[in-house]
């Protein structure tokens, strides 16, 4: 059976939510260091493929203002992601400062997939027949093959 979008992006959350708590929990920084990569890259590619496809789509295939409205607060809510990972990795894996600012990633991270799966989701089932949302499955997850930080 086809995924959609929607159970393709649920996924990703439950993994990127998984890799923060595993981060939180471990004790050794080269530990610590190697799974806040895995994690990176996993947000990055995820972030890339929804602009990419998803948010695109909510922006040109959708004549509501609400609709691009949602993805404009995701993409800037993307930015605040992506700056927060950079200075998190400019910091020394497992310091004070390194700790505290992963806190503030993983709070941002979590307020996001909430907005997604409540606001972002409920758009995407009201404007995209299911056939369309599994459609746009298999263009986010091209997105992500080709995506720009690889």
């Amino acid at each position: 059976m086809d995924e959609t979008i929607l159970s393709m992006l649920k996924e990703e959350h439950q993994q990127i939510n998984a890799l923060m708590c595993k981060i939180e929990r471990t004790r050794a920084s080269d530990l610590k260091h190697e799974t806040f990569e895995e994690l990176k890259e996993i947000l990055l590619t995820h972030m890339e493929g929804e602009e990419k496809t998803l948010y695109a789509k909510l922006r040109t295939d959708v004549y509501d203002e609400g609709a691009a409205e949602i993805a404009n607060n995701a993409d800037y809510e993307h930015q605040e992601i992506k700056d927060l990972l950079k200075m998190v990795e400019e910091q020394e894996t497992g310091s004070e400062d390194w700790n505290e600012l992963f806190a503030d990633l993983k709070e941002s991270v979590m307020s996001h997939v909430q907005y997604e799966e409540t606001q972002l989701f409920s758009e995407v089932k009201e404007d995209f027949s299911r056939d369309e949302q599994i459609s746009i499955g298999t263009q986010f997850e091209e997105a992500k093959n080709h995506a720009s930080f690889h």
